[in-house]
């Protein structure tokens, strides 16, 4: 039961209180305060230090932009949540905010927050982040086409964004989890450090491999298995490497690794499948656009899904805590874990920004991840429309940034996939998984029966 229900505040009910202690409601109600407002009273106006963000009880509430004329940039209700990192800029409000009638709300205080235990912090966190994520939406979608306010808000969202993983990074108790979680082999380590190697070649992945007999043994077993569906079989672990290439070896090599970590269990599988396609992928389009480093991008490409594998075994081997457990944000726990295993920070940092190009542009992201994530982001984007060929085309602002950042400019994600990406993987020799094969061939073929269709004459 909501402890709110038993507790002084339980006339104040918002659902990002849902399963907070009363401990946690006392120090947040004591800390922010109740404000009631009349209608048309200014709940803060642009310049004002933004200190706290809003549970918004009872009313709604208007945001507007500095401008003439001025513009409505949101519009809350009951229940919503109004975070000031949203609508600040070098620590002050860059927005007016009024009550559209009478308005309850309660000041969100910051410090209060991060002072909570980490239980509370990590469920009030989950609470407000449907709230959060919409917002961040809806001021991408009102934001002016020039001008200086777009920056800032995209610099809000950026910033309220990397506030999100203060509760994680400052959890002991997550912290002795994911350090007591199996560790990767020594070879996945190995394999990983040659992406900083510029001599690097198969004839290294050859030499750390045969340390390890059974790793050899798995390798073979999965190259001549269905995954790849090749004619003839492979019996020796040289020529799979010289078949397969560096890059699509490293990647076997590293997701072994990986798997040996995590159960054996359909959900396991399924996302170390979906991250194999993921990284091929990556790997593609960066020889594709000769972007970054091909081997960099496929290693990010298998690990990029790490962290929700971490939340499933957590989940798995804390029941009690099943609930706690799945309000983590992988993309955070998974860059904690790579962290944990010393790897590279040009791929554990990069995790934390995978989901960004879904509400910041890319000059939002730190420049040493941003063609990383521009690559991975696309990985994602080519996968789910060879899956859907069928269905019409995207949202062109889904990949059009992203392609223009990586030199595509002005094409949209059919022109780049059917244009440029799936002819590039056509000229190149090294077998694909059957499930790639297959999506590629199934597109081409679409294509062409397109293109053979006559034209009409209207």
């Amino acid at each position: 039961m909501n402890a709110i229900t038993n507790s002084p505040f339980r006339k104040y009910q918002h659902p990002a209180l849902l399963g907070l202690s009363e401990k946690a409601l006392t120090a947040l109600f004591n800390a922010g305060g109740v404000r009631m407002l009349q209608a048309q009273e200014w709940l803060f106006r642009s310049g004002e230090a933004a200190t706290t963000g809003f549970l918004i009880f009872e009313g709604n509430v208007s945001c507007y932009r500095q401008q003439e004329p001025a513009q409505v940039a949101m519009q809350l209700l009951a229940g919503d949540y109004l975070p000031a990192s949203l609508l600040q800029w070098e620590g002050s409000y860059t927005f007016d905010c009024k009550a559209n009638q009478a308005l309850t709300v309660l000041q969100l205080d910051t410090s209060a927050v991060q002072q909570m235990d980490e239980a509370s912090q990590l469920t009030l966190h989950k609470n407000l982040m449907p709230t959060f994520t919409r917002l961040f939406t809806q001021l991408a979608q009102t934001s002016p086409s020039q001008g200086a306010a777009p920056a800032a808000d995209a610099t809000a969202v950026a910033a309220a964004l990397l506030a999100r993983q203060a509760p994680y990074l400052s959890a002991i108790s997550l912290q002795t989890m994911l350090a007591n979680l199996p560790k990767l082999p020594p070879y996945s380590t190995k394999i990983t450090s040659l992406m900083s190697d510029p001599n690097a070649n198969t004839r290294t992945i050859v030499e750390i491999a045969r340390q390890d007999p059974s790793l050899t043994a798995s390798v073979l077993s999965t190259v001549n298995s269905a995954w790849f569906g090749l004619t003839h079989k492979i019996k020796d672990f040289q020529h799979a490497v010289m078949m397969l290439g560096f890059n699509q070896m490293q990647q076997l090599l590293i997701n072994t690794g990986v798997q040996s970590t995590m159960p054996n269990t359909p959900e396991f599988r399924q996302l170390q499948a979906h991250s194999m396609m993921i990284s091929v992928l990556c790997s593609e389009i960066s020889l594709t656009l000769k972007a970054g480093s091909a081997q960099m991008l496929s290693t990010l490409g298998i690990l990029h899904d790490i962290g929700k594998s971490v939340v499933l075994l957590l989940r798995r081997q804390n029941p009690k805590q099943d609930f706690l457990m799945s309000l983590l944000d992988p993309d955070i726990v998974g860059m904690m874990l790579l962290r944990e295993w010393q790897i590279p920070d040009n791929i554990s940092a990069a995790l934390q920004y995978q989901s960004w190009p879904e509400l910041v542009p890319p000059d939002s992201i730190p420049l040493l991840h941003r063609d990383n994530i521009a690559v991975l982001h696309l990985a994602h984007c080519s996968f789910e429309r060879l899956r859907n060929m069928q269905a019409p085309a995207p949202n062109p602002n889904q990949a059009r940034p992203w392609l223009a950042r990586l030199g595509c400019r002005d094409q949209t994600l059919d022109h780049f996939l059917l244009g440029r990406l799936l002819p590039a993987i056509k000229s190149r020799s090294a077998p694909l998984p059957m499930v790639l094969q297959d999506l590629i061939r199934k597109a081409q073929q679409q294509e062409a029966a397109v293109q053979a269709l006559p034209d009409l004459a209207l």
